[in-house]
């Protein structure tokens, strides 16, 4: 019986987007005959073809461009916000050098690497890479100027590594400790 045809959709929401455009393109590439399918699925009562488009365009159209610029938005909103963070990653920050933030964050560090050089629990090689990478973000710290990527990749990771796996440990707390006022004083 004309119009009597069920168009069902996926459930997910790109699946179901994904099928309805795949539709449309074969709507417009005519592998799909536009008054065949407006017959089967719009049919308006009548044999009045204006009805028909009314009825597709009303009821698959709309609210399909309506899902899909959702969608769209929702695109946008996610890629600006990988925006903003490679952009923050470039972002470079003038520290104070006599502020209390800036010394008690650094004294965190260094007492991070006393209990690292105590501590039997990591292997000798690691030490000496994580005291590395410490004391290198102890001289980005002590810089006139230090890029935000640079204290995440080196601080950042650095000591909350040492917190998650070290953590009912002295280098664990101390790491603990220090992220939180890398974090403070750089924002991240």
């Amino acid at each position: 019986m004309a119009g009597s045809g069920q168009l069902n959709w996926p459930d997910d929401k790109d699946s179901r987007i994904g099928a309805q455009l795949l539709l449309l393109r074969k709507l417009a590439l005519e592998e799909i005959r536009l008054l065949d399918f407006s017959l089967s699925y719009f049919y308006a009562g009548d044999n009045n073809i204006d009805s028909m488009i009314s009825e597709l365009a009303s009821h698959f159209f709309e609210p399909h461009a309506e899902e899909l610029f959702r969608r769209l938005e929702d695109v946008v909103e996610d890629a600006t916000a990988g925006e903003i963070e490679v952009l923050n990653s470039y972002r470079v920050v003038k520290l104070d050098q006599n502020a209390e933030e800036v010394s008690s964050t650094l004294s965190a560090i260094e007492d991070t690497i006393v209990h690292l050089r105590e501590n039997n629990e990591i292997d000798p090689e690691t030490k000496v890479r994580v005291e590395a990478e410490l004391k290198s973000g102890i001289e980005l710290i002590k810089a006139p100027e230090t890029r935000l990527a640079a204290v995440s990749v080196l601080l950042v990771t650095t000591l909350g590594w040492l917190t998650t796996e070290f953590a009912s440990s002295l280098v664990g707390i101390a790491a603990g400790k220090a992220v939180e006022l890398v974090r403070i004083l750089f924002g991240v």
